[in-house]
C-alpha cells in the first residue's frame, strides 16, 4: 500500500500543478479562438480540481496524509508555462503538452495499481476517461 499512496501523492501534486497551469493559460489567452479555448480550459481546470480532491481523499482513506502545498506541487515535475500573454493556439499547445505528461503518468500508475489496489485503479480509470477526452478536445485546436 505504501507504493500506492506515494503514487497517489504524486498524482495529487501533478493534478494541482495542471490546474494552476490551466488557469494561467485561461487568464492570459489572446487570439481569434480565445472564447472557445478560454471556456474549455475552465472545464478542464474544474474537473482537474475535482480529480485531485478525489485522489487526496483516496490517499487519506488508505491511512496516509497528503500535501498539496506549494513546496510539494513545485516538485511535481510538471514544467510551468511561460508567464505573460499567449496566443490562443500556443497556450493550448502548452497545456496539451502538460496534460499529455500527466495522462502518461496516470496511465502507468493505473496499470501498477491494478496488481494490488483495484479501487485506486478504478479512480485512475475514471480520471483518464475524462482527461483523455478533454485532451483530445483541446489538442484538436493545435493540429
Amino acid at each position: 500500500m505504501k507504493e500506492t499512496t506515494a503514487q497517489l501523492q504524486d498524482t495529487l501534486t501533478e493534478l494541482i500543478s495542471l490546474s494552476l497551469i490551466g488557469k494561467q493559460a485561461h487568464w492570459n489567452l489572446r487570439g481569434p479562438q480565445f472564447l472557445e479555448i478560454h471556456e474549455l480550459l475552465d472545464v478542464i481546470v474544474e474537473s482537474t480540481r475535482n480529480f485531485y480532491d478525489d485522489v487526496a481523499e483516496r490517499a487519506v482513506a488508505l491511512g496516509t496524509s497528503v500535501s498539496g502545498q506549494a513546496s510539494a506541487v513545485n516538485q511535481s515535475g510538471i514544467k510551468e508555462i511561460p508567464i505573460g500573454f499567449m496566443k490562443d493556439l500556443e497556450a493550448a499547445k502548452e497545456v496539451v503538452n502538460r496534460m499529455g505528461q500527466v495522462i502518461t503518468n496516470i496511465r502507468q500508475r493505473m496499470e501498477e495499481s491494478g496488481k494490488t489496489d483495484p479501487v485506486t485503479q478504478d479512480l485512475y480509470i475514471e480520471i483518464l476517461r475524462t482527461m483523455e477526452k478533454q485532451f483530445w478536445l483541446l489538442r484538436s485546436h493545435t493540429l
